[in-house]
């Protein structure tokens, strides 16, 4: 299942497994005991594999989270709190979690709010790394990994693409996650297993019980992708509310993702339209230099418009060139070529695990 991904995450696999094999402690792995390595880790693990993200280094936090009020809660109570406050919950394990949902919806920036939030290193090991090449010794990886988890506490250990481990050949990695998720030694490291196909990970009963709640990450509701279009659109004075519930209407089953693609090709279409042009004339608009000054500036014009020259970007200095705002109809022609990754059949599956893991 997705070899290119595979072959993609074995690069700087190599480095960081040589590493780890030189750290003190690491060459008896056989037994549960987790051996204590020197920090820091960082420059070991950047690569496609293993990642280490100090809450220094994050720049997300909860406000930056549009909707997914329901994710957050979760996260903020079971999670967060324990991180935080460690002495208002002495002698409770923390919680390992199940995060789910479509591609592109917030899940990667659900656990980098939370390592900021909490501050906590925010460890990220792609699942599929482990059966690289370079990773000869699946259990002595796993509990490498774990090790250096302990040593860089409060630390969040997140699995991506945690629906692998349900293949054989991960038996292996599987067997000792499972034994180490049973000893006292990692009780205050969270486990979150991120997935975008939560129904393939329940066939395997012990992943289903190790990750006990599972948390979904859904589509961006009609709320959601307003304030989202409100946000990063710079759209021309002139656009009203009801422009905007348009917009809503016409991107039911997008995710935030969608989205954003379709912002971003919307702020080109102005760009694109003095790329076009072959002919501009001066017209007053604000200075770029100095905002509340009313300048003369070169803007894209028609060959038959009054004071219509023919001229070339190469012609024109940069603060002398006027860009129009962005129209609705800019956003209009994107959706029409921008079309959602999810299918409707897709969305259905996601939907009927959530109500069948909420009973």
């Amino acid at each position: 299942m997705a070899e290119s991904k595979r072959e993609v995450c074995s690069e700087g696999t190599e480095e960081m497994v040589e590493a780890l094999n030189d750290l003190p402690g690491t060459e008896d792995l056989d037994d549960l005991s987790l051996p204590a390595p020197p920090k820091p880790f960082k420059d070991f693990y950047q690569g496609g594999s293993v990642d280490i993200i100090h809450p220094d280094d994050i720049a997300v936090n909860w406000d930056d989270l549009i909707g997914l009020t329901n994710a957050k809660l979760i996260l903020k109570e079971h999670l967060m709190m324990p991180l935080k406050f460690p002495h208002l919950f002495k002698g409770c394990a923390i919680k390992n979690m199940l995060l789910y949902g479509p591609p592109g919806c917030g899940k990667s920036m659900l656990m980098k709010a939370l390592a900021r939030e909490s501050r906590a290193c925010l460890m990220i090991v792609n699942s599929y790394s482990i059966m690289s090449r370079m990773v000869t010794d699946q259990a002595q990886f796993m509990r490498a990994v774990f090790a250096c988890a302990t040593a860089n506490q409060p630390c969040i250990v997140l699995m991506e693409d945690i629906e692998v481990f349900v293949e054989d050949e991960y038996t292996e990695a599987r067997d000792v996650l499972f034994q180490l998720m049973c000893t006292k030694a990692i009780d205050s490291i969270p486990i979150i297993a991120m997935t975008r196909f939560p129904w393939l990970l329940y066939k395997e009963m012990r992943l289903k019980r190790s990750f006990p709640t599972p948390v979904y990450v859904p589509m961006p509701d009609e709320a959601s992708r307003n304030v989202l279009f409100k946000m990063h659109l710079n759209l021309e004075s002139s656009v009203t509310e009801e422009d905007f519930e348009e917009l809503v209407k016409h991107t039911e089953g997008y995710t935030v993702s969608d989205m954003l693609v379709v912002v971003r090709d919307a702020l080109m279409e102005p760009v694109r339209e003095i790329q076009r042009a072959t002919h501009f004339r001066l017209e007053r608009h604000q200075s770029v230099d100095q905002p509340d000054e009313m300048i003369d500036m070169e803007t894209a014009c028609s060959s038959s418009a009054p004071g219509a020259k023919s001229k070339s970007l190469a012609d024109i200095l940069p603060n002398d060139l006027y860009v129009k705002p962005m129209t609705i109809d800019n956003i209009h022609n994107c959706l029409s070529r921008c079309k959602p990754c999810m299918k409707s059949d897709e969305l259905e599956q996601y939907t009927k695990f959530n109500e069948e893991s909420s009973t």
